[in-house]
């Protein structure tokens, strides 16, 4: 009787624990896109002062920036040359940008494109898009307006993170 007791015992205690160990495995991990729009809806929140009234409208499409190499230029060089030829030689130009994309470059970041509300001094709600540049781990590094997107999408912007303790609150 006391074998049994014991027997039902350690089966309810392994179901519990099957069953437990299913619920946490089945919790989804955040996409990038979801971690870069919740790191920028946190910021900006946290930045009432400069974005009063913030109200997220519109994220565009997250962008890995490498920064490109030596090899990479190499590479982009030679697909023009080939693709600048008069029988440009299709196998070449493909085995050109397959090297390129397994070469892209040293991992900077994400750039992401925001649209969003905020409102001026006389209540006057305002539509604004910035472009975001992320860090690998999602933290805001920079915010640019429209008019640099082109000027600076091959170019490697190196800023300091801003730290807790320098944080004005």
């Amino acid at each position: 009787m006391k074998r049994n007791f014991s027997l039902l015992v350690i089966a309810t205690i392994s179901i519990a624990i099957v069953v437990a160990c299913n619920k946490t495995s089945k919790k989804e991990e955040k996409t990038s896109t979801e971690k870069a729009t919740e790191s920028i809806n946190e910021w900006m929140v946290s930045k009432k002062n400069e974005y009063p009234g913030y109200k997220a409208i519109e994220y565009g499409e997250l962008t890995p920036r490498y920064q490109k190499s030596n090899r990479t230029y190499q590479l982009y060089n030679l697909i023009e040359e080939e693709k600048s030829k008069q029988n440009p030689n299709k196998s070449n130009i493909d085995s050109l940008e397959n090297l390129l994309n397994s070469n892209k470059g040293e991992f900077l970041g994400y750039t992401i494109i925001h649209k969003y509300q905020t409102k001026s001094v006389a209540g006057e709600i305002l539509e604004n898009e910035n472009l975001f540049f992320l860090d690998s781990l999602f933290r805001i590094i920079t915010i640019l307006n429209a008019d640099a997107y082109d000027q600076i999408m091959d170019e490697k912007l190196i800023f300091r993170q801003e730290l807790s303790d320098t944080l004005r609150k």
